[in-house]
């Protein structure tokens, strides 16, 4: 019923109908309802819209020169590894929103 209902919705919702696991984490964030989770799959996919691929601001580049985060391969599934360097990050003069895009940089599949 799920699928059906996102095939209806259009084509931006194709991939993640081929990515199960993900839609059960939908479903259960919304307690098995399935209005709920077609409305929260349609803001994610909103979401990715309007923030990924992350551009290259100054902003961006002056964190990615930090070396907090970076891409090391992958895990046995294909997935990309992410190591965050938390010594890198200093508490007093931390951007939480530079920090939190950093890491969907280095893969915008995340």
């Amino acid at each position: 019923m799920l699928n059906e209902e996102l095939r209806r919705e259009g084509p931006e919702y194709y991939p993640l109908l081929e990515d199960k696991p993900q839609l059960v984490r939908f479903l259960f964030a919304r307690k098995l309802r399935i209005e709920p989770t077609i409305q929260m799959i349609k803001a994610h996919v909103e979401w990715r819209k309007n923030n990924l691929p992350v551009q290259l601001t100054d902003l961006v580049l002056a964190e990615l020169k930090k070396c907090k985060t970076f891409r090391r391969g992958e895990d046995v599934k294909g997935r990309p590894l992410i190591v965050i360097q938390s010594r890198n990050f200093d508490p007093k003069t931390r951007d939480l929103d530079a920090s939190v895009r950093r890491p969907a940089t280095c893969d915008s599949s995340l």
